[in-house]
């Protein structure tokens, strides 16, 4: 979940136009806060910002969205030529990863600010939103594999990030993501809140956050839609989807996650549905 930091002029509604594009969605902030006079927020206060699910209903059938449907957004988050190569390459892997933060922005900030062109093709935001950050054709380095000359499975993939905190490390009844400073201090969810987090071991973390199906769902919706148009297949590797194996990987063409290529890689980790996943794509 998203969280927001009250300033001087803020009210509830515009804080609920800023995130939903609707002010008189405010009372999904109210609720999630316990506030029961909409116009009592203080500055500094911080808010928990809940994703709006009210577009999907419980009997909505996701299958029946289709892939050639969705929006991308081509526009508000695109790198200068400089923070990626420009050298398009054919795909037959895509790569799924997390960011290890709260917001598409975030994300896109840090790679705006680093001068080694490690980027990804899409963000997903949390809220479903769908980034292109540069054309899929070409590509950047975020896989960060060392000692492979030539870079062959940065050139053949596309990469996207999913906004998502990642591993969770629990302190007394609340979880925590990992500021300051890996840590692990900043506040994600009480342990009561089950539905925010999975609770599955996964290379030496007990807890993972989970992906909102709004977010969830614009993921496979994208996978699908790259696989169709540059003909990569549909394939999971379920016999090794959190096992890393570059000899293996590197000969595989389908759908991948950031660590089937490095042990030191937490992403996408166990919060995220391969079964479900795979129904949706195929």
């Amino acid at each position: 979940m998203q969280t927001y930091k009250v300033k001087s002029g803020d009210t509830l509604a515009k804080i609920a136009k800023k995130f939903y594009g609707d002010a008189q969605k405010y009372m999904l902030i109210a609720k999630a806060n316990d506030i029961r006079d909409p116009n009592k927020i203080k500055v500094g206060q911080v808010l928990d910002i809940p994703f709006d699910r009210g577009d999907i209903s419980d009997s909505t059938d996701l299958m029946t969205i289709q892939a050639q449907e969705i929006p991308i957004d081509r526009t508000s988050m695109r790198l200068p030529e400089g923070q990626y190569i420009v050298d398009p390459k054919p795909k037959n892997l895509i790569v799924l990863h997390f960011t290890a933060g709260t917001t598409a922005r975030s994300a896109f900030n840090t790679w705006m600010a680093d001068s080694l062109r490690i980027a990804a093709a899409y963000i997903v935001d949390a809220d479903s939103s769908i980034y292109e950050l540069f054309d899929p054709q070409c590509w950047a380095f975020a896989l960060g594999i060392k000692g492979q000359p030539g870079y062959p499975n940065e050139k053949r993939a596309i990469q996207i990030e999913i906004a998502n905190v990642g591993p969770l490390k629990r302190r007394d009844d609340m979880l925590c993501w990992w500021p300051p400073e890996n840590s692990f201090k900043t506040r994600w969810c009480h342990v009561d809140e089950d539905h925010k987090y999975v609770k599955a071991s996964h290379r030496g973390c007990d807890y993972y956050a989970g992906f909102p199906d709004i977010q969830f769902l614009s993921v496979c919706n994208l996978v699908k839609y790259l696989c169709e148009r540059f003909e990569i297949p549909k394939d999971i590797p379920k016999d090794k989807l959190d096992i890393c194996d570059l000899d293996w990987f590197t000969n595989y063409e389908g759908i991948a996650s950031h660590q089937n290529f490095r042990t030191d890689k937490y992403d996408i980790g166990p919060a995220f549905d391969w079964e479900r996943f795979e129904d949706f794509i195929t």
